[in-house]
């Protein structure tokens, strides 16, 4: 609002002054650059559709001694005849124009998206986007596998979803390995500025075991948008040794007196390829930690073993695993596990997906389907359609990874079932998504240049205001009202950024239809790498000189990260499953797991092309949920943390908060000290901490008058980490089942590195060595006697852990410790035993009842510091 107040009578007259002078300016205008959209840049849309009506305006036009001059601009979307004038003068004061006309057709093509800002589901996405905008991010690792006694390097890059640019919301990134029991098994903090951090994980057998690993980033902030935003790698730690036998293994199910039989071969040898030949061995079987049965067997001479066991009907295919151990312990001992492959054609889950969502009686539509296997891959199937009567009504055979899609016109009143004819032997039914009487169907087609987009709708279902919307990374690119009676719509896909777009149809403000398409414009920057050199030399100096450029050949500035690695000891990720582009462009917008993801952005087949739209027709996708789009507006649950910092209250004996109380932290190790004082609310807050990756802080509280807190409380806010999925059902092979070469030469290198030296398999067997030293820690206490432990740990042993809490520490020590649910109740189990634990003689010092559940039990343990 402006107010202008004038002054009315009673003035006094202007004051004369020689001295000043007053002047009515004219004005003076600066020439501004006429503005002229480009629309030939990928991602960048306009706001409203271009209805302009001067189209270009350029008042500096010079032609040279050619008599020659060239431009560019681009048209609006109003369709019709374009006039172009020029006119002008030469140095010789002649004087010339000329007009030009031309058409611009309507046509289906909508080379532009009209977004209309005012239109409440723009406005309401964007205003989403606004409040809780997304952050993704991604590890560059040196190695795309690990050992025991490597290190861990990587660099971070947290980026803003919507345009991939550094996010400055986050300035901590939690990064984790998590074992297969999903246990958190280290956890550093690293800061990030402008998206991007590094680091690195010592990878000691004190505190990893071996098994497999998640790798796992993320920020507290994108905890708010579920775990399917978390960075996530599988991963294998090796203990290699060249004393460890290697094992070739393959295992078939055969189907005996009408019950599974599992069938499993294996071929022992050494690392240095001779067979573990006519050796004794026990074989166990496991589902989990369940066991189901033990064999002792005899290797053939050239190392093979066979063996089988019945399996239940309701075994876990994908929890099977092998145990094998030598009886005699002259190739030292070994302990492999061997996780099998099974896959049950019985156990073959098909599935079925319409393009858009649904089946419309009597409207054409594209139906994608998906088979995986018992083992959790992909598997290829070929398989017949059946009506109600049991009439062949189409077929399917899967193109890539158990994929494909096929035409489908479903008819009213019927209901449709699938078989299965190869692989045989599969006696399962599978429905077919129900037939929908009336509705919509939205179909894209994804051609290089454009989106042909297909809208069907039966008689009775157009009965309000449809829109079609098309976003990408949460940004809308594309808004417009739905006409039926135009059954296709062209556009352009170069309004949307190179990655997944997502097309929903919605009936006013519900979402009725959807479709994700991948768009790519291969526009990756381009690195050049040159060596000073054409081949080196053990040792030698090399100079290397990197240029990246655009896709239009021009220069740019970045931030990168650089990894070498020696191809005869790393397998190298020819696909680039493991790349910047597969994880932020493929994996971070797609449900689960994509199976070698790298192989959709390889190449420029048309197979490639089509599988990458069937796993666009069958992958669930992350993003927005329209219900949270158009519904209230909620508190973020998760706050972005800019820095590390400890946060606190201070309350007495009734819990009403304590104002000016004295709050005093400090550390051990770096030497750190620091004092504040709590607010009206009790609060306190600890700011510019040293930057430490473990080690604890002590926190102490006295009143505003200086002394001790006797009564009541001094709670902090500790950080919630995000939820562990399990991953018991995704078992790695160890490095010596069905071993590489490059793994194998790294062994033989190690072997090197730590004089490690083969068995000798002759000579003199010595007897017999007992040892009777123990480990004694001096003032501690243990019921069965001093030394009578089986294992100790002591202040150097815990340290060296890293570890923080009692929790930690058992996990890390002791394999196979477990908090479970038994008979009811919460319960601490080491394999099958239950695990009591004493302090100087004591008992913990938890509150434990019938209702404490699993979750309150580890909290209970991991609240009992130990650093």
């Amino acid at each position: 609002v402006i107010l202008i107040n004038t002054r009315r009578g009673g003035t006094r007259p202007p004051k004369y002054n020689p001295s000043i002078a007053n002047i009515s300016p004219r004005g003076f205008n600066k020439a501004r650059e006429f503005y002229t959209p480009r629309y030939d840049r990928a991602g960048i849309s306009s706001p409203a559709a271009d209805m302009r009506s001067t189209i270009y305006w350029n008042p500096n036009i010079k032609t040279y001694a050619s008599g020659k001059s060239s431009f560019s601009y681009f048209n609006g979307d109003g369709p019709g005849t374009y006039k172009m004038i020029v006119e002008g003068i030469n140095a010789k004061g002649e004087l010339g124009r000329t007009v030009y006309r031309y058409e611009v057709e309507a046509g289906t093509d909508v080379f532009k998206a009209p977004v209309d800002h005012k239109n409440t589901v723009v406005s309401s996405l964007a205003n989403f986007q606004k409040r809780l905008p997304a952050e993704k991010v991604y590890l560059h690792t040196d190695k795309p596998y690990y050992n025991l006694g490597d290190t861990l390097w990587f660099k971070s890059y947290l980026l803003n979803a919507a345009n991939f640019t550094g996010s400055d919301r986050s300035g901590l990134l939690y990064v984790e390995l998590v074992d297969d029991s999903t246990e958190v098994v280290r956890r550093i903090s690293v800061p990030v500025s402008n998206g991007l951090g590094w680091a690195q994980i010592p990878l000691t057998d004190k505190i990893f075991h071996e098994g497999g690993y998640t790798l796992r980033a993320y920020t507290n902030w994108m905890q708010n948008f579920g775990s399917d935003y978390v960075f996530t790698r599988r991963l294998y730690l090796g203990k290699p040794s060249i004393n460890t036998w290697l094992v070739k293994s393959n295992s078939t199910i055969n189907n005996v007196n009408s019950q599974d039989q599992l069938e499993v071969k294996m071929q022992l040898k050494r690392s240095d390829n001779s067979p573990v030949g006519l050796k004794d061995v026990e074989v166990r079987i496991y589902e989990g930690d369940k066991y189901i049965s033990k064999q002792e067997l005899t290797t053939s001479q050239d190392g093979g073993l066979q063996f089988s066991s019945k399996l239940k009907e309701k075994a876990d295919g994908r929890n099977i695993r092998v145990e094998i151990s030598n009886k005699n312990k002259d190739d030292g001992n070994q302990l492999l596990q061997v996780p099998l492959r099974i896959n049950r054609s019985q156990y073959i889950d098909l599935q079925f997906m319409p393009e858009g969502g649904h089946l419309v009686a009597g409207v054409p539509g594209l139906v994608g389907f998906k088979a995986i296997g018992e083992d959790g891959k992909g598997i290829s199937v070929m398989g017949k359609i059946y009506d109600s009567s049991g009439a062949e009504a189409g077929t399917f055979t899967s193109l890539h990874n158990g994929m494909g899609s096929f035409e489908f016109t479903p008819r009213p009143d019927d209901s449709y079932t699938a078989k299965i004819m190869l692989p045989e032997q599969v006696d399962e039914v599978y429905k077919l998504p129900t037939v929908n009487r009336e509705g919509t169907v939205l179909r894209v087609q994804n051609s290089v240049d454009s989106l042909k987009i297909h809208l069907a709708a039966s008689n009775n279902a157009i009965d309000s205001l449809y829109y079609l919307i098309g976003t990408s990374r949460g940004k809308v690119y594309y808004s417009a009202a739905v006409d039926f009676s135009r059954t296709s719509i062209n556009v352009s896909n170069k309004i949307f950024p190179t990655g997944i777009a997502r097309f929903t149809l919605l009936k006013g403000i519900r979402p009725v239809n959807e479709r994700i398409v991948f768009i790519n414009h291969k526009d990756q920057l381009a690195a050049k790498i040159v060596a000073d050199k054409g081949s080196y030399l053990k040792r030698d100096s090399i100079a290397v000189e990197i240029e990246v450029k655009d896709q239009s050949g021009i220069p740019v500035k970045g931030n990168f990260s650089l990894a070498v690695t020696d191809d005869s000891q790393v397998k190298p990720d020819s696909l680039n499953n493991l790349g910047i582009s597969t994880s932020l462009l493929i994996n971070s917008d797609l449900k689960g797991t994509v199976e070698n993801p790298g192989y959709y952005l390889n190449g420029n087949d048309e197979q490639k092309a089509k599988a990458l739209d069937n796993l666009m027709l069958t992958q669930g996708w992350t993003g927005h949920d329209w219900k949270e789009v158009f519904g209230p507006m909620a508190t973020p649950k998760f706050l972005a943390e800019k820095e590390f910092k400890i946060t606190g209250k201070v309350t007495n004996l009734v819990k009403k908060p304590i104002e000016n109380a004295q709050v005093l932290i400090s550390s051990q190790k770096p030497s750190f000290i620091n004092t504040t004082l709590t607010d009206s609310k009790g609060t306190f807050l600890f700011k510019d901490l040293p930057q430490i990756d473990s080690g604890s802080f002590f926190i102490q509280a006295r009143t505003a008058k200086g002394k001790a807190l006797n009564f009541g409380e001094v709670s902090v806010e500790r950080f919630q980490p995000a939820p562990v999925l399990a991953t018991f059902r995704d078992q790695l092979l160890p490095w010596y089942v069905n071993s590489d070469v490059e793994q194998l030469n790294y062994v033989q290198q190690v072997a090197k590195k730590t004089k490690e030296e083969f068995l000798k398999q002759t000579g003199v067997a010595l007897n017999e060595v007992k040892i009777v030293a123990k480990k004694i820690i001096k003032g501690s206490f243990n019921r069965n006697g001093p030394g009578n432990a089986d294992l100790v740990f002591d202040e150097k042993d815990i340290k060296e852990s890293g570890v923080m809490s009692l929790y930690e520490l058992l996990k890390q020590k002791l394999s196979g410790i477990r908090v479970v649910q038994e008979d009811g109740f919460a319960a601490l189990k080491m394999n099958n035993y239950m695990v009591v634990i004493t302090i100087d003689g004591g008992g913990l010092p938890l509150i434990i009842n019938d209702t404490t559940s699993v979750e309150e039990l580890r909290s209970e343990l991991e609240a009992i510091q130990i650093a």
